[in-house]
């Protein structure tokens, strides 16, 4: 198991979620795999799993960025 060729969905979710803990510290875990599952859900008739793992993440990025920054804008 690597982080660059996960061998199944699974993995590269754990990844996921490893890399958005590094990236936001401030987040608890529990957090970040409830928001994981949620976002994961959004793709759950996909066909093409392949990408979904890329996908839940780009999402997720944009979002915890997105409400980063409105915090520090309303501190």
């Amino acid at each position: 198991m690597t982080w660059t060729k996960p061998d199944n969905e699974y993995e590269a979710l754990v990844y996921v979620c490893r890399r958005l803990e590094q990236h936001f510290p401030a987040v608890p875990e529990e957090t970040i795999h409830a928001l994981v599952v949620d976002e994961l859900e959004r793709y759950g008739s996909a066909r093409l799993r392949q990408y979904i793992p890329m996908l839940v993440e780009r999402e997720l990025l944009a979002s915890l960025r997105r409400d980063a920054a409105s915090h520090r804008l309303a501190s």
